[in-house]
């Protein structure tokens, strides 16, 4: 057979190899043009990952801190009385320690539904504590509870699911039905409002792990996740540390100038200051009486003089005296 019979059947061969790649690439190429081109699919709040909800939390115990703070200075630098300051500093702190506490857990799911409650009974707390005791510290609820509980709900809503939702606010109305006159909500959570209900109030499966806000993934995905979290959460506290050892010494300072012993020094350095006012008021009518300042240097210079003759009479005295004992001791030698 010749080379050009050969060459003849080889050619169409090879020609319809290369058009079958262009058909498969320009096949592909269409699949991404018309991928690209697509909405992107609608993804679920609940299959966002642990570490996006973690910072959400960090956010919220931010925000806590900036409307605590601000609502001390603008106490702090008024008229207000030195000890309702004083408290509302500790009040302060301790709510602040509360969210942080429980932004940096380790199960953002639950952190948030601990976050909630928190929010919830704190806001309650501050309107009933303000109702009883009004003079206890200036009224701040509208001002720092109401914002950080509302602010917590708009993130619930978003991660957990409306129908468990339900479940926990059914939960927080019932104890709070139950215990209507509590006065502090420290560091109150959801393991706190399961074990002061009686089992026959709580609400079915609301005390039931569920961890269905997020996606489902594997084990080192979870670990990579939670390792992100702490890194996260480390950061963020160490940043935070100084502010916070401040605002506690600032808080038992102010305290401590309230009691009853720092009242008492005031009032005897107050009737000091009184004392010391009326001598120097003594020195000048007496200042008045003598002719003015001169006829006071006058007065004093005078007296000086005299004090000092006086006493270099008794020095020469004396000096006279021990010479005659010396003189009489030789003698009787």
């Amino acid at each position: 057979m010749s080379a050009v019979g050969v060459a003849s059947r080889t050619f169409p061969a090879r020609m319809l190899r290369k058009a079958i790649v262009l058909a498969l690439a320009m096949t592909g190429l269409v699949a991404v043009v018309a991928g690209c081109a697509a909405p992107p699919p609608k993804v679920d709040a609940r299959a966002r990952d642990r570490v996006a909800l973690s910072a959400e939390l960090l956010d919220i115990a931010d925000l806590g801190a900036s409307r605590f703070q601000s609502m001390f200075l603008k106490y702090a630098t008024s008229n207000t009385p030195r000890d309702q300051v004083a408290r509302l500093a500790l009040v302060r702190n301790e709510a602040v320690a509360n969210m942080r506490t429980i932004a940096l857990g380790n199960d953002p799911g639950r952190d948030l539904i601990d976050m909630y409650v928190w929010s919830c009974a704190a806001t309650h707390v501050c309107h009933h504590r303000n109702v009883v005791l009004a003079n206890l510290i200036p009224d701040i609820c509208g001002e720092t509870y109401e914002p950080i509980r509302l602010r917590v709900q708009q993130v619930a809503k978003e991660w957990i699911a409306p129908d468990r939702l339900a479940r926990i606010d059914l939960a927080i109305d019932t104890f709070l039905d139950k215990h209507p006159d509590m006065m502090t909500a420290a560091l109150f959570r959801m393991v706190d409002l399961k074990e002061r209900l009686d089992p026959a109030e709580q609400p079915t499966e609301v005390f039931q792990p569920d961890d269905s806000m997020f996606s489902p993934v594997t084990d080192a995905a979870r670990q990579l996740e939670q390792t992100r979290i702490t890194a996260q959460q480390m950061l963020w506290m160490l940043a935070r540390m100084p502010t916070a050892a401040g605002w506690e010494a600032q808080a038992e300072v102010a305290l401590a100038l309230t009691s009853e012993e720092v009242k008492a020094l005031r009032a005897d350095m107050s009737a000091l200051q009184q004392h010391v006012g009326e001598l120097s008021s003594s020195v000048d009518a007496l200042g008045s009486t003598l002719g003015g300042d001169a006829g006071l240097r006058g007065v004093m210079r005078e007296a000086f003089v005299r004090g000092g003759l006086v006493m270099l009479g008794l020095v020469v005295a004396g000096t006279v005296g021990a010479l005659l004992v010396v003189r009489a001791a030789r003698r009787g030698d």
